[in-house]
């Protein structure tokens, strides 16, 4: 059938019951797009989690469906919806998700399982009691809080460690036994308990007698003094001293009641201590038979010995009642009468300089002596205790020039070509050895040294090779009047070349200084010395002067004599020298010119 053949009255009734405009109270269904009664909302789709939901309801946070048709941020988006409006869990009222520092403290989970909290401050400070972990803090969360009154909190439940499980550090006193640094620790301040106030041990010897025990408990004492000393009134038992007990109290005078003379710790009074503890022997003060003395003490290095001997040097016990210096005294006592070991036979410490060789000791060893003589003459054959010899620094004064062991020099060197040769002899042109410690036109330099007095070799007899300058060197004795500097004074002079010119003269006394001229005048002056002629120079700040021989004699005519700031021929002035004067008038070097004193002259032209 057609619709077209539809009666007219169903058609009508159609119409009339139907609507098309969307207004509520209609009848129809949630979903189909049209408001009806009882209806929030229509929007004609399946999705519940938009803000029309299938029940034609509009979203609302609580209604236990979570809404995802908004952004994070837009108002009435949602982060969770638990259908509750309870705080204390998971999703909280305005439906957002539970977070630590909201504010919130959630209830619904337990203490193991993850977001659990203990607080929830809403702030980010750690340290007001509930973290930024919302953990609570306490001692024993490795915190530490200040203001909760905690000084130390290592996080453990451990009471004997540095940091006690009351947040303090561990001392002595707080009654937890800190382990490795304390003994003990009772928390109270009785020093004379089981447990000192240092936190040690009681025990006997600790100065601290225990008050805490009666006599007969272990570890009772009846006094402490702290000390290892049995001999006073604590014994080291810690019991009191008595009368008897074995032990010689030495720490109270004679006029004390309880002082001991002895104690022997029997019962008898058939040997030397009496059950009163009164010497019957030596040493009570009484000289009894067979005793020489009895100074009644124990002090056996005083001058009564303790077997009641008089103390006498050789007993073997130094005596230390007398003062260095009184009679008696004694430096040592080693009981011998031996003189030559370290201790003498009248008890003084054997020492270098007492006479006595020492034959205790191996050569070698500290203290070993090969003479002793007695004195202090570090210039003789023993020095120190040791003998003398040569290069030992010290110049022997003992032996005469020509005798076995003779030393004119002693440098402690072993240098041969400085002023003192290593045979102890002083250096001289002559003697082998050119000599290196002296700069060239210093005196006593040496350019050569042949050890011979030819003075047409290739080393002159003044140590310089022929024509590159000549020195003269003698000794002067005192009192000297004969040909033994002259000859050398001849021989010298006529050696000096005429055709050199000699740029330096020098005149001193060896080991000593020397007046020196340089430049043409030294050239003049040691020409006029060759050839004796008559010169007067002023040269170096000093006056030089050359002249005829001062002699009387015949054979010495004609040898001239160097002088310097005097006239010739005089006793006065300081510097001159005259080999040929043929008598105790030589001259010298800063001294008086006339019987002078000996002295090793020499004048070089170089």
């Amino acid at each position: 059938m057609s619709i077209n053949k539809l009666p007219l009255i169903f058609l009508c009734l159609c119409i009339s019951d139907c609507t098309t405009d969307g207004e509520a109270g209609s009848a129809g269904r949630c979903g189909d797009r049209i408001l009806a009664s009882g209806e929030q909302c229509d929007d004609g789709n399946s999705v519940d989690e938009d803000a029309c939901n299938n029940a034609c309801q509009k979203a609302s946070c609580g209604d236990g469906i979570l809404r995802n048709d908004l952004s994070p941020g837009i108002v009435d988006a949602e982060g969770c919806d638990d259908g509750n409006d309870f705080d204390g869990d998971a999703c909280l009222a305005d439906c957002q998700p539970a977070r630590c520092g909201d504010g919130m403290l959630r209830t619904d989970l337990g203490e193991q399982e993850e977001g659990y909290e203990e607080c929830d401050d809403a702030n980010d400070d750690n340290w007001d009691g509930c973290s930024n972990s919302c953990e609570a803090l306490s001692c024993g969360d490795g915190e530490i809080q200040a203001e909760m009154g905690e000084v130390c909190d290592d996080g453990n439940e451990i009471d004997s460690d540095s940091c006690t499980n009351r947040c303090r550090p561990a001392g002595c006193g707080d009654g937890s036994v800190w382990q490795g640094a304390e003994e003990c620790d009772d928390g109270n301040r009785d020093h004379f308990d089981a447990c000192l106030n240092t936190c040690l041990s009681a025990r006997c010897g600790d100065g601290a007698p225990r008050l805490d025990l009666e006599s007969g408990d272990e570890g009772f004492e009846a006094c402490d003094d702290g000390n290892f000393e049995d001999d006073d009134a604590c014994l080291t038992n810690c019991s009191a001293a008595s009368c008897g007990d074995g032990v010689y109290r030495r720490d109270l005078h004679p006029s004390d009641s309880a002082y001991e003379e002895c104690d022997d710790g029997n019962e008898s009074d058939d040997d030397e201590c009496s059950v009163e503890c009164i010497s019957l022997g030596c040493g009570n003060g009484r000289i009894n038979e067979g005793e020489t003395c009895d100074d009644g003490n124990i002090e056996d290095a005083d001058a009564c010995r303790n077997d009641c001997s008089l103390a006498v040097c050789g007993d073997g016990v130094a005596r230390r009642d007398i003062e260095a210096g009184e009679d008696n005294f004694e430096e040592c006592d080693d009981a011998n009468l031996v003189e030559s070991d370290a201790c003498t036979s009248g008890c003084t410490l054997a020492r270098c300089g007492d006479g006595v060789q020492r034959q205790d000791i191996a050569e070698g060893e500290e203290g070993a002596e090969a003479c002793d003589d007695a004195n202090e003459d570090e210039n003789d054959a023993c020095v120190n205790c040791q003998l003398a010899i040569c290069g030992d620094g010290f110049t022997r004064g003992d032996v005469a020039e020509g005798e076995a062991g003779f030393e004119s020099c002693d440098d402690e060197n072993e240098v041969d070509t400085d002023a003192c040769r290593n045979s102890c002899q002083a250096a001289v042109c002559g003697d082998g050895i050119v000599r290196t410690d002296i700069a060239a036109g210093q005196a006593g330099y040496e350019q050569c040294d042949d050890g011979n007095q030819i003075e047409d070799d290739d080393c002159g007899n003044s140590c310089y090779p022929p024509g590159q300058g000549s020195e003269y060197r003698m000794t002067f004795p005192r009192g000297s009047a004969g040909a033994a500097q002259c000859n050398p004074w001849r021989s010298w002079r006529l050696a000096l070349n005429a055709n050199q010119n000699y740029t330096r003269i020098r005149f001193g006394r060896e080991g000593s200084s020397e007046l020196s001229c340089s430049g043409a005048e030294a050239n003049r002056i040691c020409q006029a010395l060759r050839s004796a002629q008559t010169i007067s120079v002023a040269c170096g700040g000093h006056n030089w002067g050359v002249r005829g021989t001062c002699s009387s004699e015949a054979q010495f005519n004609g040898e001239p004599e160097l002088f310097i700031d005097t006239t010739a021929c005089s006793c006065a002035g300081r510097y001159s020298v005259r080999p040929c004067i043929h008598n105790a008038n030589w001259g010298g070097y800063n001294q008086g010119l006339c019987n002078g004193a000996s002295q090793r002259l020499y004048v070089s032209c170089e």
